[in-house]
């Protein structure tokens, strides 16, 4: 039932299939999209979830889980903390900036041309150059440019995509924490008393009144550090991942069962890291494997070119016409991200600390 997951396998794109999973997941985020932004009534997922997740909150989560594994094995590779912050960086923030400037000098005049805004672009309040200034360490301070998305069925947030960014980077800080004092190992049984940590209270105080959890500026950030712990979990326990169709049924109906009855916060980061490193570990034969990874790259400009269709009123169709046009926009510009920008950084990243 249960069989060793090969190392070279996880550290190796070309040996399995996170890569899928990763793009999956993105390309879930904009159909999550398409629904709220197309204004085409809720995600189908939280009425089944009994008003608990949606898809995207559902991908964003599995993002959280894959992040968590392949981080967890960077600082594992790596050991050293200069090395490892360097990676991260590199791996997280060109093609971040990259997405700041054309959003501010392509898109923002893009939309409002489409919307024929009044007043000149350049000059707007908050103008494109504050949005460059106050977004630049991943803190999104400034969510709009201009009054851009008013009138929308989600305002006041240009990209919806970015928030979850400076999270995936504290968690980053986190695995640092733990590799520093020693408990990123096999079989960490700290690893584990930090993930049931985060669980008990993301399950018991929901709202976040009392203890640490005070410090989330969001409900919605809450989850995030649970899921990226259960890959972290996952990591460190991978020779117990299940690679058993029957095994991996079991625990796909056990979560759907308890999705259904709204009890997502409590089967979700329990049962999603060993659903999705037990489906990587099945599905790692050469037809589920990428060599390139456009996944951030879609995650990134994904709800972008949604507002690019809702502004011409393309997104007036059905939510179906305006995901697939959504994603046809889209994967082009992730390409170039990933081939002009995206790869060449991490290249350089592995040049670092040989």
């Amino acid at each position: 039932m249960t069989l060793t997951l090969p190392d070279y396998r996880l550290s190796n794109p070309s040996q399995n299939c996170l890569g899928v999973l990763r793009l999956g997941l993105a390309l879930l985020v904009i159909f999550s999209h398409s629904f709220r932004l197309g204004e085409f009534g809720a995600d189908p997922l939280l009425s089944f979830s009994k008003g608990i997740v949606t898809f995207g909150g559902f991908a964003v989560h599995g993002f959280f889980v894959l992040s968590g594994f392949l981080v967890a094995q960077s600082w594992s590779r790596l050991g050293s903390a200069r090395v490892y912050l360097a990676h991260r960086i590199l791996r997280i923030m060109p093609a971040y900036w990259l997405c700041l400037i054309l959003t501010a000098l392509l898109f923002g005049p893009l939309l409002a041309t489409f919307i024929k805004a009044s007043g000149s672009y350049w000059h707007s309040d908050p103008s494109p150059w504050s949005y460059l200034a106050a977004n630049s360490i991943l803190l999104q301070n400034q969510r709009d440019i201009g009054q851009l998305t008013a009138g929308q069925e989600v305002s006041g947030f240009l990209n919806m995509c970015l928030w979850t960014l400076p999270w995936e980077f504290l968690c980053y800080l986190g695995v640092l924490f733990f590799g520093f004092c020693g408990f990123l190992k096999q079989k960490s049984w700290w690893l584990i008393a930090g993930f049931f940590l985060f669980y008990g209270n993301l399950n018991i105080d929901p709202t976040h009144q009392r203890f640490f959890l005070k410090l989330y500026s969001t409900e919605l950030a809450t989850p995030l550090p649970v899921f990226f712990l259960g890959g972290c979990v996952l990591w460190a326990w991978r020779r117990l991942v299940c690679d058993s169709q029957w095994g991996m049924a079991l625990l796909f109906s056990v979560f759907l069962v308890g999705t259904g009855m709204g009890l997502y916060r409590w089967c979700g980061p329990v049962l999603l890291p060993p659903l999705l490193l037990g489906a990587a570990r099945l599905f790692c034969s050469p037809q589920f494997i990428l060599k390139n990874d456009y996944s951030y790259g879609t995650y990134l400009y994904g709800a972008l070119m949604q507002r690019v269709l809702v502004a011409t009123g393309i997104s007036l169709l059905n939510p179906w016409v305006f995901f697939i046009l959504a994603v046809f926009l889209t994967l082009p510009i992730a390409a170039a991200s990933w081939n002009l920008l995206e790869k060449p950084a991490l290249q350089l990243a592995k040049r670092i600390g040989r």
